[in-house]
């Protein structure tokens, strides 16, 4: 932002009580996460988390999954992998799992899991800086499926 940008900002916070993230957002358009955007994600999940702190390497592997099933439209896909096994890792060989992310709220999800929306501090975090990013409001947020399956 530049100096006279930013000093306007502040003027108009001060003056009108708006912060300037608001003043911002409202010429702002929704746009799609990028699958760098949609990767990084995945890099702050819980179990990716975890498992880089125990020093594995982590694997994110573009997946495509049957079209016909899934809504191709909406996530990307990815099978996460590490060489470092959790206990939540179902056999204990280093894959996470089949994951997707929402192209417009940045939600993840993983397939075949009782709980399918992914949660953690790391990856709220980045869900929130990319929504700002993104012009992605809660409404938006709250209307995007987290169904993966049709």
């Amino acid at each position: 932002m530049s100096v006279n940008r930013f000093q306007g900002c502040l003027w108009l916070a001060t003056i009108l009580a708006v912060p300037c993230a608001a003043h911002s957002q409202a010429s702002c358009s929704p746009s799609m996460i990028t699958r760098d955007e949609a990767k990084q994600l995945l890099e702050a999940t819980p179990d990716v988390v975890a498992a880089r702190r125990l020093g594995g390497k982590i694997s994110l592997v573009d997946w495509s999954p049957d079209s016909a099933s899934y809504r191709t439209q909406n996530f990307y896909f990815y099978q996460i992998f590490s060489t470092k096994s959790l206990p939540t890792t179902p056999l204990g060989n280093g894959m996470f799992g089949y994951y997707g992310v929402n192209k417009t709220a940045g939600q993840v999800v993983e397939l075949n899991s009782p709980n399918p929306s992914v949660e953690g501090p790391e990856l709220k975090s980045l869900q929130a800086q990319l929504r700002t990013k993104h012009c992605v409001g809660q409404d938006l947020v709250k209307t995007s499926s987290l169904t993966l399956e049709r």
